[in-house]
């Protein structure tokens, strides 16, 4: 991977970041049971790299892999409880950063993803080396389509992507948000 590090000494440059109703920290391997036991088909189809099942030491191994100075990569908890509901990260290319996330079934359509996403996009402005923020989404992933609409992402083209969690390429929906 060619670019500049988000951080040269820590590739999630706080310590955690937190919201009204969420705290956001740095991923870990030890974080593997619990998202493995959130991931299900029903979020594994719009995911390209999180396959169902998973195990806990598979998710272990994936997480361990995608830690590197060019990723700002962050488990979503419960700031009341500390409980993990899904994750979030954006991966660093040049003057670019991708954007992805998921969280768990149980904790869909209260807004937590919006909150999330919007402390981490607040980050990513601080950056005054990163011009643009990049997501995209699989052509039928209508709510991811409406939550990067509403964070401010506009539509820029579409191309097929790699999902290793199915060994296939799919058609995706790309949008981009200036910094």
């Amino acid at each position: 991977m060619n670019g500049t590090p988000l951080n040269k000494t820590n590739p999630f440059p706080h310590e955690h970041l937190t919201t009204e109703r969420l705290r956001l920290r740095p991923i870990s391997p030890a974080d593997a049971g619990a998202l493995s036991d959130l991931m299900s088909e029903d979020i594994s189809k719009w995911v390209a790299s999180w396959p169902f099942p998973i195990t806990a030491a598979a998710a272990a191994e994936m997480i361990e892999k995608s830690i590197n100075p060019y990723t700002f990569y962050a488990v979503i908890t419960l700031a009341d409880s500390d409980t993990v509901i899904g994750c979030i990260k954006t991966e660093r290319s040049g003057r670019a950063a991708e954007i992805g996330y998921w969280i768990g079934n149980a904790f869909q359509r209260k807004g937590y993803l919006s909150e999330a996403a919007t402390a981490v996009i607040d980050v990513m402005r601080d950056d005054p080396d990163l011009k643009l923020l990049i997501a995209g989404a699989q052509l039928k992933n209508n709510a991811s389509h409406a939550l990067l609409e509403k964070l401010g992402f506009a539509p820029s083209h579409e191309a097929d992507v790699y999902a290793p969690a199915r060994d296939q390429y799919e058609r995706c929906q790309f949008w981009q948000m200036p910094l």
